[in-house]
């Protein structure tokens, strides 16, 4: 396995499983070695890592100083290559951080990585997703549903959508929209090897799957 496939694999499994302090400091480690490998995506995966550290952080002063290096990082991207889609991951990195901080400002950015994206690709695809975890988490749920949909009708085989879907449903008692689209989860998550599954975040999924479905089962009784 090259450094690159190396780093990959310690960024996916630390994103399914939570372990983000442990992958920086191996991600860290490997780019000290081989620092012609620090590009774009690396410094992505370093912004992400650190700003998801940020996000689970208990300590203030850490978790300031996660947010510090984090926007740092991304910063950093926006001046290498002008208008390339790593800025969109950068853009919506910045404003993942103000999300975290219960922030509007995380829409400006989350609606300028849409815009760049689709710019760049001729879609938004799971930028717009990203829209409406905004509006989600600052609790304007129609906002929420409309950019939700739209990702839908843009790009629908994303498991991360149809769980943000059903889990906002779930959370405001649309229980009817919840029993329409709770199916297409379930496939969704069924189509995963297991591999997926045996992570935090494959288990993380199962239980709210099964949690929805109880809801649904009680409510209709």
């Amino acid at each position: 396995m090259s450094s690159k496939q190396q780093i990959n694999e310690i960024v996916r499994t630390a994103m399914l499983n939570y372990n983000y302090k442990k992958a920086i400091q191996d991600i860290e480690k490997i780019l000290k070695k081989h620092p012609i490998l620090r590009d774009e995506q690396r410094l992505c995966d370093l912004g992400m890592l650190y700003d998801h550290q940020a996000m689970v952080e208990k300590n203030v002063l850490k978790r300031k100083e996660y947010e510090k290096t984090a926007f740092k990082l991304y910063r950093e991207i926006l001046t290498i290559n002008p208008g390339s889609m790593y800025d969109s991951y950068a853009l919506w990195g910045i404003g993942r951080i103000w999300l975290h901080r219960k922030n509007k400002k995380a829409l400006k950015y989350a609606k300028e990585a849409a815009v760049l994206t689709k710019k760049m690709t001729g879609k938004a695809g799971g930028m717009l997703l990203n829209v409406g975890l905004v509006y989600d988490e600052l609790g304007n749920y129609k906002q929420a549903e409309r950019w939700y949909l739209k990702t839908i009708k843009e790009d629908p085989g994303q498991l991360g959508l149809y769980i943000n879907l059903t889990t906002l449903y779930f959370k405001y008692r649309r229980l009817d929209r919840l029993k329409k689209i709770l199916p297409t989860l379930k496939k969704l998550y069924e189509k995963e090897p297991d591999q997926f599954k045996q992570t935090k975040w494959g288990e993380f999924i199962n239980g709210k799957i099964k949690e929805m479905y109880l809801k649904i089962k009680i409510k209709s009784k």
